[in-house]
C-alpha cells in the first residue's frame, strides 16, 4: 500500500545506528544489504525480513522488540 509506513520504529533504527557511530554504508556492509535498503528501513518504506532483523539485533546487541513496534 503506497504511502503507508511499516511498523519498524524508524527513529529507533536511525538513532541506534548513529549512536553506534555507523554510517548507512557501514551498517549495510555489516548486515550484507545495499545502502538503499537501510534508507528504506529507516524511512519506513520497506520492512526488513526476519534474517535482516536478526542481523540488526546482533549489530546493536538488542532484541527484535527494540526494533519493531
Amino acid at each position: 500500500r503506497k504511502g503507508m509506513k511499516t511498523t519498524l520504529q524508524v527513529a529507533n533504527l536511525k538513532k541506534m545506528r548513529i549512536c553506534k557511530g555507523l554510517s548507512v554504508q557501514e551498517l549495510a556492509d555489516k548486515i550484507n544489504v545495499c545502502r538503499q535498503s537501510i534508507y528504506n528501513y529507516e524511512s519506513g518504506a520497506q520492512f526488513p525480513n526476519k534474517g535482516v532483523l536478526k542481523k540488526l539485533c546482533k549489530v546493536f546487541n538488542c532484541n527484535i522488540k527494540d526494533l519493531i513496534a
